[in-house]
């Protein structure tokens, strides 16, 4: 299964209970470098269009902080409670090409102070100097600029990596086609991720028959 770096950061509801962290560390939490990813948009209901409907569960949590990253050809998409042990999220895909990736990264965090040195400006005597003219001549102090190490104690907030993995599937939808992608995450660098398309056979039944996956195709020269 093909490991992916995760890129968006999703808190676990635990995280409630860390009201008494300095709030650097909640800038670390919020920090989300997947925001940068553009949103993934899904194409009209009344469009054509095919449905994946993807069912995670996390059998494992290696650490108490999840990065969750779901996309959509390269767009990030938004989920209901990321994070959760089992959910499954239903999305719109448009006919021809769907590549669908997700990947869970967790970490924990620590939080210590740590002496930091900067450097200061600071002024000192360094003799005496002339100033004015003829009669009205008269000597002042001077005084000249150095620059000094000095100390300060910091809150450093450091990630702790706890185990990462993800997968990726392409799909080459048609309109009406309907997908079931199961992803489970069962440890560091164990997770799979399967895919069933679903064949309704009479109301309320359906088959399942395993995808068949596709490259992606060459991007054409502009």
């Amino acid at each position: 299964m093909r490991l992916l770096h995760a890129q968006l950061r999703r808190k676990l509801p635990q995280l409630s209970s860390l009201g008494g962290l300095p709030l650097l560390v909640w800038a670390l939490l919020a920090c989300r470098p997947g925001a940068l990813v553009p949103k993934y948009v899904e194409p009209a209901p009344d469009e054509p269009h095919a449905i994946v409907k993807l069912r995670t569960l996390y059998a494992a949590r290696p650490g108490a902080n999840l990065d969750e990253l779901v996309t959509v050809d390269g767009d990030r998409l938004d989920l209901d409670e990321p994070g959760q042990s089992t959910r499954t999220n239903g999305f719109r895909v448009r006919p021809g090409f769907a590549s669908v990736s997700i990947t869970s990264d967790f970490f924990d965090t620590e939080t210590h102070v740590e002496r930091q040195s900067y450097q200061a400006s600071e002024q000192y005597y360094c003799g005496t100097q002339q100033s004015g003219f003829g009669a009205h001549k008269y000597t002042t102090s001077k005084y000249c600029t150095r620059y000094v190490t000095k100390y300060r104690d910091n809150w450093v907030t450091v990630r702790l990596p706890r185990g990462a993995c993800g997968g990726k599937v392409n799909l080459a939808p048609h309109p009406g086609d309907v997908y079931l992608l199961q992803y489970t995450f069962s440890g560091p660098n164990s997770c799979e991720l399967t895919c069933v398309r679903q064949h309704f056979t009479a109301p309320g039944q359906f088959q399942n028959t395993v995808c068949e996956y596709v490259s992606q195709p060459a991007k054409e020269d502009s």
